[in-house]
């Protein structure tokens, strides 16, 4: 048994975690009321999709618009993905959209002073996405700045500590990425970018 429940009482219903892709699930109910408890349907079945859907979270202020940069190497990889556009708010995804979605890419661009990054009612529906199963890859040069070490920071990205607007030029890969070696960085827009130790429990790249 994958997944139960016994307090259903609308005709329809969405899991709270992920399923595996290109897999057969089978699904039965049965109704009670005050009168009791009636026999369980016969099963039904349905596989899952194949593809993986990336959900694009588009939080930059579009000055400049970076979307493009993302939906072209997605496109160039064949993955397909649906956008949503923050508009330079907290106008954010909620948990029962991130749900339908096993990965995340979350952009800011150059956006900063108040929007950069997910606020505090999006990192409680991120901390609940990840803990179903969900997984999010944020790349946000303001996000700190603009919301300081949160405990979503500290617990499901794994920020020890921070130094704001370092302005780093390059990277060495590391653990997974150590064959990449030193790599230097270019910045379409100002380049405030921050240093981030680990907290004890997280990984580098």
């Amino acid at each position: 048994i994958v997944y139960q429940n016994a307090n259903i009482d609308s005709t329809t219903f969405q899991l709270p975690m992920m399923l595996e892709s290109n897999t057969p699930y089978f699904w039965r109910i049965n109704a009670s009321n005050n009168c009791g408890v009636g026999d369980w349907t016969s099963w039904w079945t349905f596989r899952t999709t194949d593809a993986m859907i990336i959900l694009l979270v588009d939080d930059d202020d579009n000055s400049p618009d970076m979307q493009s940069n993302y939906t072209a190497l997605l496109d160039s990889v064949g993955l397909l993905y649906e956008i949503h556009d923050t508009n330079n708010s907290n106008n954010e995804p909620d948990f029962s959209t991130l749900q339908g979605f096993p990965l995340v890419l979350w952009f800011t661009g150059d956006e900063y002073g108040g929007y950069s990054g997910p606020g505090s009612e999006g990192e409680s529906d991120l901390a609940s996405y990840i803990d179903a199963g969900g997984h999010l890859l944020l790349s946000s040069q303001d996000y700190l700045w603009d919301n300081g070490l949160t405990s979503f920071g500290q617990n499901y990205l794994g920020i020890g500590s921070y130094l704001s607007d370092v302005s780093q030029n390059s990277v060495v890969g590391a653990n997974l990425f150590e064959p990449l070696g030193a790599v230097s960085l270019s910045f379409p827009f100002s380049n405030w970018s921050d240093e981030v130790s680990p907290s004890s429990d997280a990984v580098l790249a």
